[in-house]
């Protein structure tokens, strides 16, 4: 739908940039299954399909006006075919996207190479004539000079060298200020040429000499616009090189001259449809002018939002030249609308510094690596910016990163890896002093940070070597938050580990009945417990554990001794009996043991009372076999009394005999009772 286009110029960058986005988005599997990319391409292919039916169709057209028009006719259809041609030339991008468009050059060249042969031919025949019909043929020669200039025809043999190899064709025989009027036309001196013109000695020209002067005025200024056209046509969308803007002033300059100096000549050397055509020109250069001027602030535009401020500068001094030299010249006159443009620059440059500032201080240190404050801080200095914005944002980062160390001092090692990089990232961006400064306090911060962390394992290396449990609560509080946060997890850890060797301990020294060993481990275990438990779930139950297993052996061991007098080895009895004192008066001393292993006192009263009642009884036999006598029993009783002699010994030297209530009559040894024995014998012996 030819509706939905306009080929009225093809914008050769844009179709271009589309070909390049299309040809990229090809080979991005994501991109190519979307509806929107399907229907961009569509369109763009069907944009250039119908281009080239239109191209083709409007060459022709022009091809057919130019080749049976007049001189006026005959350059602007030639001059439109040749901006067509050159599209074409100048489109860039795949082959397949192209083939279509570059075709039609194929075409045109043969057709093109044809007529200069059929101009050459005639005006070697008319060379021998001398007839009026040479002057026109060497005029069409030279409107047909603007293909020459078109790219990619490859033309073997040029109209421009048609036109010059004939060129003296009319001129042998005219007076000397016809060749002096010539010769200004040549070097395009066209103030020069408009004063020769007027001289008395041209009034009286023959009509053969006002032609010749006439079609070669024509034929330099419609090369000079041409040449003018072009040069615009040249200036890119984001540069505007001055020599190339000086050249096409001087271009209008001499454009200008012609249109104003040669209307009112005394013979008419210019038609007016030629002026319209100088007018068309001068309008249409300085269209063009302003369109390549408006993409050049536009680009500008665009290096403002960037903060690209020593670009942004450079290219508005550039632009802002440009536009003085022009228009004071008043060659060429840019539209208002780049002229206001310009001046909204001018606005925006002065508030760009501004927000360069408030849009640094929104920034996170993250955003440093892919734009460098040192690069800003460089363009700053280069576009001579205020000190007190360069100030400011060395001041910024200064804080910014003081407070980001600072967050890195106080993290956990999860999250400090990852501060670390960006920090040690984004001072690669810093400008050298600042870079320095705050590179130094990073370095005071990682050994802050390593001897806080040596400290704190001292101390639990300290609290475990002690197993004080209350330095370790009060180390796990102090880690469950900030840098040093991991730490909590080894104390818990370790805590448990601890926990777990001392039960083991526990569990070896009970199996003998070793409870003076087991003691200390319970009450480590108690005590880990009492401050522990409530953060370390694991504790108390294995405590409850601990608890059982202890009480289970030591009522294990009870009852093995209720009946141990009788079939335990003595030294086995007293080991037995000895720890099972040892951790009912630890019990009786310390109410925490006895609340954690729950001590009854009746099983072990029952426990005490019978291993008394034993050497009761044994006492009472030895004394009553004395005095009856009965001999077989005082040896029994003497031979109990000397096997039990280390028991009772011990117990004579225990501090708690007295808790459990043995007497002293109980605690009669075997020496005691071999005295006894002995002075009951001397008494029977002396009643003998």
């Amino acid at each position: 739908d030819n509706r939905r286009f306009n080929f009225g110029g093809l914008d050769r960058q844009l179709i271009g940039d589309a070909l390049t986005f299309l040809e990229t988005c090809d080979n991005l599997q994501y991109i190519r299954s979307l509806d929107s990319y399907t229907s961009c391409k569509e369109c763009v292919n069907s944009y250039l399909s119908k281009y080239s039916e239109e191209v083709s169709t409007e060459l022709r057209s022009c091809w057919i006006r130019a080749t049976a028009g007049t001189s006026d006719d005959t350059y602007k259809n030639v001059q439109a075919m040749a901006d067509r041609l050159q599209e074409l030339a100048e489109l860039k991008g795949r082959p397949s996207d192209i083939t279509k468009a570059r075709t039609i050059l194929d075409k045109w060249r043969p057709i093109i190479q044809k007529h200069i042969g059929e101009l050459d031919n005639d005006l070697l025949k008319f060379k021998a004539t001398q007839d009026t019909e040479s002057a026109k043929r060497l005029s069409t020669a030279k409107c047909f000079t603007p293909l020459d200039m078109v790219s990619q025809l490859n033309i073997t043999q040029k109209y421009d060298a048609i036109y010059h190899r004939y060129l003296d064709l009319d001129a042998t025989g005219v007076i000397d200020t016809v060749k002096i009027a010539l010769e200004h036309i040549e070097k395009r001196n066209y103030d020069s040429l408009a004063l020769c013109l007027e001289d008395d000695l041209m009034r009286d020209i023959n009509e053969r000499a006002f032609r010749n002067i006439k079609m070669r005025l024509e034929n330099s200024v419609t090369e000079l616009m041409t040449s003018a056209k072009n040069k615009v046509a040249l200036l890119s969308r984001n540069q505007l090189p001055k020599e190339s803007c000086k050249a096409i002033n001087e271009d209008m300059h001499k454009i200008i001259i012609v249109g104003t100096k040669f209307k009112d000549l005394t013979k008419p050397y210019l038609d007016k449809s030629f002026v319209t055509l100088l007018e068309d020109c001068i309008n249409d250069v300085n269209d063009k002018v302003s369109k390549k001027m408006a993409y050049y602030i536009a680009e500008i535009n665009k290096l403002l939002t960037r903060n690209l401020i020593v670009q942004c500068q450079q290219k508005m001094d550039n632009i802002k030249d440009i536009c003085d030299a022009w228009t004071t010249d008043n060659f060429i006159t840019p539209s208002s609308d780049v002229i206001r443009s310009i001046e909204d620059l001018d606005k925006k440059m002065e508030e760009i510094e501004k927000n360069i500032l408030e849009d640094f201080k929104r920034r996170d240190i993250e955003s440093y690596y892919c734009d460098p404050p040192k690069t800003l801080l460089e363009n700053l200095i280069q576009a001579n910016s205020s000190g007190s914005c360069i100030a400011e944002i060395k001041a910024h980062i200064i804080t910014v990163f003081k407070t980001k160390i600072r967050e890195y001092e106080e993290s956990a090692p999860e999250t400090r890896r990852d501060l670390l990089m960006n920090i040690e990232h984004a001072l690669i961006t810093l400008p050298d002093q600042e870079k320095q400064r705050l590179a130094a306090e990073l370095a005071r911060a990682k050994e802050g940070i390593e001897s806080k962390e040596k400290g704190a394992q001292e101390k639990i290396t300290a609290a475990f070597g002690t197993g004080d449990a209350e330095a370790l609560k009060k180390l796990s509080e102090e880690f469950t938050k900030g840098s040093l946060s991991h730490l909590k997890n080894q104390v818990r850890s370790n805590t448990i580990e601890e926990v777990n060797k001392l039960k083991t301990k526990i569990y070896a020294a009970i199996a003998v009945d070793d409870f003076k060993t087991a003691v200390p481990y319970i009450v480590s275990i108690i005590d880990y417990n009492s401050h522990m438990g409530d953060t370390l779930t694991e504790i108390p139950p294995m405590c409850q554990e601990i608890r059982k297993r202890v009480v289970d052996a030591l009522e294990i061991t009870r009852t093995k001794l209720l009946e141990g007098t009788k079939i335990m080895d003595v030294s086995a009895f007293k080991s037995a009996f000895d720890n099972v004192l040892y951790i009912i008066d630890q019990a009786y001393s310390n109410n925490t043991l006895r609340d954690f292993l729950n001590l009854q006192d009746a099983p072990f009263t029952t426990l005490f009372d019978k291993t008394k009642q034993f050497f009761r009884d044994n006492n009472t036999k030895f004394n009553e076999s004395l005095k009856t006598p009965n001999i077989i029993q005082v040896r029994e009783a003497m031979d109990v009394a000397r096997r039990w002699e280390p028991f009772l010994e011990g117990l004579k030297q225990q501090k708690y005999n007295t808790r459990i209530g043995f007497t002293p009559d109980l605690l009669e040894s075997y020496t005691q009772k071999v005295n006894l024995l002995i002075t009951e014998l001397e008494k029977i012996k002396d009643d003998v």
